[in-house]
């Protein structure tokens, strides 16, 4: 039996009757949707919230989606447990290096420029 060829229906890349009718309504008004997004997302006085949402909204009809990817590491690795290991031992080099500075405080950035600084002097001397 050979397939029966398609007739009659509406042809690929047509608009439907709801979206084509949609799309004269929006015309009519001189409205747009996504440059209306665009234009809260863009404004100063919107909250950081509100220009997120507004963004999420507008992204999936300028870039494709990703597929999940399920990262297991090298072998037999956890890398869950790599990065909680790391955490650690980042936590425990601060640590040390807070005592060999003498701190008993709380480590900053200006800390870290200055411990920074005298090992760049230490290693051009």
């Amino acid at each position: 039996m050979t397939p029966r060829r398609k007739t009659g229906g509406r042809k690929r890349g047509v608009p439907n009757r709801r979206t084509l009718e949609l799309t004269e309504q929006l015309a009519e008004l001189d409205f747009d949707p996504v440059a209306a997004l665009v234009k809260i997302a863009k404004d100063p006085a919107t909250s950081t919230e509100l220009q997120i949402r507004c963004i999420t909204e507008i992204m999936p009809y300028c870039f494709p989606r990703r597929k999940a990817v399920e990262h297991t590491g090298l072998g037999d690795v956890n890398v869950v447990n790599m990065s909680i290991n790391a955490k650690a031992a980042l936590e425990a080099r601060i640590e040390g290096i807070r005592a060999r500075m003498g701190l008993d405080r709380a480590f900053t950035l200006a800390d870290a420029d200055k411990l920074i600084a005298e090992a760049d002097a230490e290693d051009t001397a």
